[in-house]
């Protein structure tokens, strides 16, 4: 939904789960340009750093390579509303 915004929680998490049949090489997450996690697994818990909950638009960015060499990548974005009351 465009214009939606998220309420900013004391804690964010992201859960990232990757389906393909063969081994993984690498998964690769960011958010907003900087990397923040990579790993060979296909389930990925994170916390995400405070800069993830500052008010403004965000971009989660998920990249898998599988053992042939091939590359597939999903962006989610999200925004985060100031919290009322706060300046």
């Amino acid at each position: 939904m465009r214009g939606a915004c998220n309420r900013a929680r004391s804690a964010a998490t992201a859960r990232v789960r990757v389906f393909d049949s063969s081994p993984l090489r690498q998964v690769s997450v960011s958010l907003d340009g900087r990397r923040i996690a990579s790993s060979r697994n296909k389930v990925l818990r994170l916390r995400l750093p405070r800069r993830a909950q500052r008010p403004g638009r965000h971009r989660l960015v998920v990249s898998a390579t599988d053992s042939a060499g091939n590359t597939t990548r999903r962006v989610h974005r999200y925004k985060v509303c100031r919290r009322r009351g706060r300046r």
